[in-house]
């Protein structure tokens, strides 16, 4: 499906040494980022309605949602918005099933209506902007990301929405923009994966030791998923500024960890095959 993989297919394959795109897939397979709408860690939102007709409706479609019905779900938001029209929350689940079907339109419209009825709900400013990127419009993107990440009251979900904002900057090629991204995306959680994509960015205006900078503090997560991919990339920057020791030495070491994590793979293998 279009929407479900264009974060990891499209960014991860367009910016293969750049970026990692994490998936979130949970009760069913969808876009990365998208949750099951009843376990949302940061997005704990209730329809503004007292009417229980209509959040009867809402509930229903919720779980439908949740176990993969998606026309059904579709069928129960109709229903909870014909009796409450002017309820963000509404268009905006009904917004995510017509993801899970491929219908980017009527998914756009439903966020956009959300965000016209409650112009906080950033979640629906995030959706929106997979759609603007899907659809190659990408200045739209970076517009749509930005609003979600004023409104979002959680400092590590900003982060985060600022981080796909600097994603966008990127394949722009405004690697500029993309560093003033991330920098603030380190000012508010400072992590391995935020280091490393603006040690990207400086790598690619040819700021090496800047490079070098981000990617060695990054380095001191000792991020399973990142570390042999920060000693490539740091050796490619030590390369660049003739530090050819630094760099056979970095190279030395992200081999011993693909080494290791390949010996533990033989280990379990050989482990299942004794069972």
């Amino acid at each position: 499906m279009i929407m479900r993989n264009y974060l990891n297919l499209v960014l991860s394959a367009t910016l293969s040494l750049v970026f990692v795109s994490p998936c979130n897939a949970q009760t069913v397979q969808r876009a990365p980022g998208m949750r099951p709408l009843t376990v949302d860690g940061v997005w704990q939102h209730n329809p503004q309605t007292t009417n229980r007709d209509a959040l009867r409706y809402h509930r229903q479609g919720v779980n439908l949602y949740d176990h993969a019905k998606m026309k059904d779900a579709i069928a129960q938001f109709n229903e909870a918005i014909k009796l409450e029209p002017k309820v963000a929350e509404f268009y905006y689940r009904r917004g995510d099933c017509w993801i899970e079907l491929d219908k980017l339109k009527e998914a756009y419209a439903d966020y956009t209506k959300a965000i016209e009825l409650e112009p906080n709900h950033y979640p629906a400013y995030k959706r929106r902007a997979r759609i603007d990127y899907e659809r190659g419009k990408l200045e739209d993107a970076v517009k749509d990301y930005d609003s979600a990440a004023k409104r979002s009251p959680n400092k590590i979900e900003r982060a985060e929405i600022i981080k796909l904002k600097a994603k966008i900057h990127s394949f722009m090629n405004k690697h500029d923009l993309a560093i003033e991204d991330l920098t603030q995306a380190v000012a508010l959680n400072k992590t391995a994966h935020a280091l490393m994509l603006r040690g990207n960015s400086y790598f690619s205006l040819k700021q090496y030791k800047k490079a070098i900078d981000d990617y060695t503090e990054a380095i001191k997560y000792k991020s399973p998923k990142l570390q042999e991919r920060l000693f490539s990339m740091r050796a490619d920057a030590y390369e660049k500024i003739g530090r050819f020791d630094l760099a056979k030495k970095d190279r030395k070491d992200a081999k011993s960890i693909v080494d290791d994590s390949w010996g533990g793979v033989l280990q379990d293998m050989d482990k299942q095959t004794k069972l």
